[in-house]
């Protein structure tokens, strides 16, 4: 994404179920309906995401969620959570929880800025809460945009 846009704007997010699924259909079905949402409200073009699924002491799976925005078209998350949270709901998930200082803004050459979300969403690859899902499901997301 920085390869494409001076400023990035980067927002993490957990979305927990209700129950147990098997596969991570509710994911791909919430992601296409967000993933429209943002494009006409706020008139991006690309949109970048990495998710990973973990199930820990709870009975059901939950999802950590980060989305990378052009910055020029979006600034501040509340009315992007506000969206995240009824397509999530619409989905058929459960709660969506917004950690502290839950978004951030890379310029393009700011290389401490870069490493402080690197750093942030390597909580995302710990290898404790994966692997507990059916063989056909995957632990993990990431977008694929070529610069």
């Amino acid at each position: 994404m920085c390869a494409k846009y001076r400023r990035v704007f980067v927002v993490v997010f957990d979305l927990h179920m209700n129950s147990y699924t098997e596969d991570n259909q509710i994911i791909s079905h919430f992601q296409r309906k967000l993933f429209a949402s943002i494009k006409s409200k706020y008139q991006v073009k690309d949109i970048g995401f990495a998710w990973v699924r973990e199930m820990e002491k709870a009975k059901q799976q939950h999802y950590h969620y980060a989305l990378f925005l052009d910055g020029k078209q979006i600034r501040h998350p509340d009315t992007l959570l506000d969206v995240i949270q009824e397509k999530w709901m619409f989905a058929g998930g459960g709660h969506v929880y917004t950690p502290k200082n839950c978004y951030t803004m890379i310029l393009k050459n700011d290389f401490e800025a870069k490493q402080q979300v690197i750093y942030r969403l390597s909580y995302q690859a710990k290898e404790r809460g994966k692997g507990y899902r059916a063989p056909q499901a995957k632990d993990y997301s990431t977008s694929r945009l070529k610069p």
